[in-house]
């Protein structure tokens, strides 16, 4: 029999309706005596009419700079909730989202990779992530 992960990657959008997800996933890593890595990817791909839409001058840069200094800030808002501990930590990253959750994952030897999925267009992420992922992933819904 397999043993219980030690570490696990919890991915997050920082949304309301990521909460549960996270919820579950923190009790779960506390009832294994686990260690949880919560991740938020800032993507980095938008379409000129939404850079045009944005009308931040710096252009694409600042869009993304901005972002991710609002990611960080809402990430450790978000952490505090759900972080018990010393056995967990925070992380915001920018890039392809499925690249990036399976880049961190190898990266910081996670054992499972925790994802919701709450929109339809979540359902390719995950199944993009699981392609990449080098680990089991488990899917909370």
């Amino acid at each position: 029999m397999a043993d219980f992960p030690k570490k696990v990657l919890v991915c997050t959008d920082l949304t309301p309706e990521s909460e549960g997800t996270v919820a579950y996933a923190s009790d779960f890593v506390e009832k294994i005596g686990g260690e949880m890595l919560l991740l938020y990817v800032v993507p980095e791909f938008f379409t000129e009419a939404d850079l045009m839409e944005l009308s931040i001058p710096g252009g694409k840069k600042e869009v993304f700079v901005r972002l991710k200094a609002k990611a960080e800030k809402d990430m450790a808002s978000f952490s505090s909730k759900y972080c018990k501990g010393s056995a967990c930590d925070a992380l915001v990253v920018s890039g392809v989202p499925p690249v990036e959750i399976s880049r961190v994952a190898e990266e910081k030897a996670v054992d499972l990779i925790v994802m919701g999925c709450h929109t339809r267009t979540g359902l390719g992420l995950v199944e993009r992530t699981i392609a990449r992922a080098s680990c089991p992933v488990l899917v909370v819904k």
